[in-house]
């Protein structure tokens, strides 16, 4: 059997999204409402590229929220986004540490800023097991510049037309598709297990 080669997205994909209640405690941290949340992300792309150090990201939001530099503590506003980061899909890191004990080539391409990384990689042990782990941070790329791609299928040892890659972000997938990867919009595991199993019965015929 040809076993595909998978690249995982990270946060909607392995790790789970912010939920509602860990997105409120960084507001009240930082002493803001909902308008934070078009801020934290324009910035989001810098802070993931490793241009942004956490102390500068967060000043940058602050300031262009109009929020006095000296009305919150920072260390606690980094803190509490660092928490809402850190919450596995238990099943689907159960399912695909399976695939990787099966002897399935498995990669993880993620925008994530380094404070994060080093959390992640510190936290989930699970990541130690893949063929290739690459942080936007580490790379000054981010998603989804066609760049940060072929880098990934370097890692990889594979060319990108060998690998399937699994995001829930459909710019990143549009982008993985013009670098040469099978690239799925990532909607729940059956998406994942669809592609295993028609590899597998594939193989069979």
């Amino acid at each position: 059997m040809t076993k595909p080669v998978l690249l995982f997205d990270l946060y909607g994909v392995l790790l789970q999204l912010q939920t509602p209640a860990q997105l409120r405690r960084i507001e009240q941290t930082l002493g803001v409402g909902d308008e934070l949340w078009p801020v934290y992300w324009q910035h989001r792309a810098a802070f993931d590229a490793g241009e942004l150090t956490p102390a500068d990201y967060w000043a940058t939001v602050a300031r262009d929220l109009g929020v006095d530099p000296h009305s919150y503590d920072v260390d606690a506003v980094i803190a509490a986004d660092l928490d809402s980061w850190l919450d596995a899909d238990e099943t689907m890191v159960a399912y695909v540490s399976n695939l990787v004990n099966d002897g399935y080539k498995v990669g993880l391409l993620s925008n994530i800023p380094q404070f994060l990384a080093d959390k992640v990689a510190e936290t989930h042990e699970f990541l130690q097991t893949f063929h290739a782990v690459l942080f936007s941070c580490d790379l000054g790329l981010a998603k989804p510049d066609l760049k940060i791609y072929q880098v990934a299928a370097a890692a990889l040892g594979e060319k990108p037309e060998a690998i399937t890659f699994f995001d829930d972000t459909i710019d990143n997938v549009a982008a993985a598709r013009k670098a040469g990867m099978n690239a799925v919009r990532f909607t729940g595991i059956a998406c994942v297990q669809r592609i295993v199993d028609a590899a597998a019965e594939s193989s069979n015929d």
